[in-house]
């Protein structure tokens, strides 16, 4: 796994693999200056797996955490945090914290025992609930606490949603009409940002949903396709958000 600085160009090696475990489940890393969080893969036969940090500036690594079945993890770029999902000890999953310099031990983020596929960034982490099937609804919270905020639920004809993603003051996400943003603390309706299809026939776009988006700050990049086959074009999007 390297890292490469696109002001320098300089790549630097941060791991390497040292068992068959490792070479065949490749990290995920996730990434927000100056750190970088991914799981290291084991032979452990009781799926414990390290969450490994490094840091960038003088190239130190440790684990900051060994997490029994592990699932998605996400590094919040504010506070430097590593959300992740793992099982709680009582046969369910929760949303774990734990900073990526190791100060303190992780910490519970979520009771329900539901919660599952956490993304963190802006300020705010994410989740869906319940585990293994389309989401019931989407979650909200900002980082330095408070109440979860539900911000989408399953209706009738579609799921709560997916690909759950926090900007600042806002979230962004995938529901039955398109690509979805809302105040996370209510009192206002979402809208759709994109819909997940329009046009004609011959000029059919369609909402990119295997590309994602991001958000950063107060902005939202998503892709859209135009057409099927090897004619089909992409556009990038960018918008801003006003909360």
């Amino acid at each position: 796994m390297y890292a490469l600085s696109l002001s320098t160009g300089e790549e630097r090696l941060l791991d390497s693999s040292t068992s068959p475990a490792e070479e065949e489940n490749s990290p995920a890393p996730s990434i927000a200056w100056p750190w970088v969080a991914w799981y290291q893969a084991t032979d452990d036969d009781y799926g414990n797996a390290p969450i490994r940090v490094f840091d960038l500036r003088d190239g130190s690594s440790r684990t900051v955490a060994a997490v029994p079945t592990a699932g998605p993890l996400s590094l919040e770029d504010t506070t430097g945090t590593v959300y992740y999902e793992a099982d709680n000890g009582s046969g369910g999953r929760d949303v774990y914290a734990v900073p990526a310099d190791g100060s303190v031990p992780p910490r519970r983020v979520t009771t329900s025992g539901l919660a599952a596929s956490p993304m963190a960034r802006n300020g705010g982490v994410v989740w869906r609930q319940p585990l293994y099937s389309d989401a019931d609804s989407l979650w909200y919270e900002p980082v330095t606490g408070g109440k979860p905020q539900q911000f989408s639920k399953r209706s009738e004809q579609y799921g709560a949603g997916d690909g759950a993603f926090p900007g600042r003051d806002f979230v962004v996400w995938s529901g039955l009409e398109g690509l979805m943003v809302a105040d996370p603390a209510g009192g206002r309706p979402a809208v759709v940002l994109q819909k997940r299809s329009q046009g004609g026939k011959d000029d059919l776009v369609i909402l990119d949903t295997a590309a994602d988006w991001w958000a950063e700050g107060d902005r939202v990049a998503w892709v859209t396709r135009n057409g099927y086959g090897p004619e089909a074009q992409s556009t990038v999007h960018v918008a801003v958000i006003h909360t």
